[in-house]
């Protein structure tokens, strides 16, 4: 029974698995993101150099968005480039945004967006964790508790029936 539900289960589980490492990896973490920024403007560059520097240390995908919002201000203005940024950057050129048009350090934005976007993980991280106890109760209930049942009264159902089956 537990083989043929491993048989069963198996595959459904790697699927489950693999459609969650593709979702994740697709939207770009944007901590990272920042602290790179930042040690671009730790290095004396620009703005415009730090997005270049950045994107060239990036995944495609997420470099493909960076090299479009240089693209954008080009044609636009840096500001207005970066208040219209396409969506999986959206937070943090929003911030920059708004970071420039206050005068407000670009570093200091970068650090704190960087801090922010940290505590945000780790308290999906330990949501998860504290999800867990209860999403494992049906594997726990399924495949340890009959093996325990079993360890449990077996000698003791072997015994009854060596006791019922002798001359």
């Amino acid at each position: 029974m537990v083989a043929l539900l491993l048989v069963v289960a198996l595959p459904r589980w790697t699927s489950v698995l693999g459609s969650r490492r593709r979702s994740t990896s697709s939207q770009p973490d944007l901590g990272e993101i920042a602290g790179l920024l930042s040690v671009g403007l730790h290095g004396g560059l620009s703005l415009t150099g730090a997005l270049a520097a950045t994107a060239a240390a990036l995944d495609p995908g997420t470099a493909d968005a960076i090299r479009l919002l240089l693209r954008s201000a080009q044609i636009s203005g840096l500001r207005e480039a970066l208040l219209h940024a396409p969506d999986p950057l959206g937070p943090l050129t929003r911030r920059l945004a708004e970071s420039e048009r206050t005068g407000a350090p670009l570093i200091a934005t970068l650090d704190a967006f960087a801090r922010e976007q940290a505590a945000a993980s780790h308290a999906r991280v330990v949501e998860r964790a504290r999800a867990l106890p209860v999403r494992l109760t049906i594997p726990l209930t399924l495949l340890i508790l009959p093996g325990s049942v079993l360890a449990l009264v077996g000698p003791t159902v072997v015994d009854l029936l060596g006791q019922a089956l002798a001359p």
